[in-house]
C-alpha cells in the first residue's frame, strides 16, 4: 500500500447549504474519502422531535393505558428510554414499553395502580441529537385513594 499526500475537494449539498471542503491528507486516498462521507453523513442529518401525547383524559384504577411515543422528524438510527417522575424504567409485569419500529416506543400499563401515578418522559437519541416529552398519568376518581394500610376493614 503506498501512502501519499493527497488534496481532497469536497462539493456537498449539506443542511441546506453547498459546502465546499478541500483537505490535504496523508495517506491511502480511498480510505481517506470514505471516513470523510462518514462524517458527512452524521454532521448532516435531522434531529430527532417528538409529536406531543398525553394520556387518557378518563383513566381509572385497573383500566388498560398505553401512550405512544412517535417522532415527528429525524433522521436515525435512535434509542428511546423512558423515566417515571425522573428515575429510569425498567420492563415488568406492571409496565411495558416496546420498541415497535425505529420511529416509535409505547409505554404499556395491563392495569393501572395508584402508584403509577406521575410523570412519564420519553426520550429519545440519535447520531444528530436527542429530544424528550413528558406527560402526568392522573387519575380519575370521585373517592379519595387511600393505602391499605389506612383502610380498617370491617367483616
Amino acid at each position: 500500500m503506498v501512502y501519499r499526500w493527497t488534496l481532497l475537494s469536497l462539493q456537498s449539498w449539506c443542511c441546506g447549504f453547498v459546502t465546499d471542503l478541500r483537505m490535504l491528507v496523508c495517506g491511502d486516498g480511498q480510505e481517506m474519502a470514505s471516513s470523510f462521507d462518514v462524517y458527512f453523513d452524521r454532521r448532516c442529518g435531522t434531529p430527532p422531535k417528538i409529536k406531543p401525547f398525553q394520556f387518557s383524559v378518563n383513566l381509572a384504577l385497573g383500566k388498560k393505558e398505553s401512550l405512544a411515543c412517535l417522532l415527528a422528524e429525524g433522521d436515525g438510527p435512535f434509542h428511546f428510554t423512558w423515566t417515571k417522575d425522573g428515575t429510569p424504567l425498567a420492563p415488568s409485569d406492571f409496565v411495558k414499553f416496546p420498541q415497535v419500529d425505529e420511529e416509535t416506543s409505547i409505554l404499556r400499563i395491563p392495569s393501572v395502580r395508584p402508584d403509577h401515578v406521575g410523570n412519564y418522559t420519553c426520550s429519545v437519541s440519535g447520531v444528530h441529537g436527542r429530544d424528550s416529552f413528558t406527560a402526568a398519568l392522573v387519575l380519575n376518581s370521585r373517592c379519595p385513594i387511600y393505602p391499605e394500610r389506612f383502610i380498617q376493614k370491617t367483616w
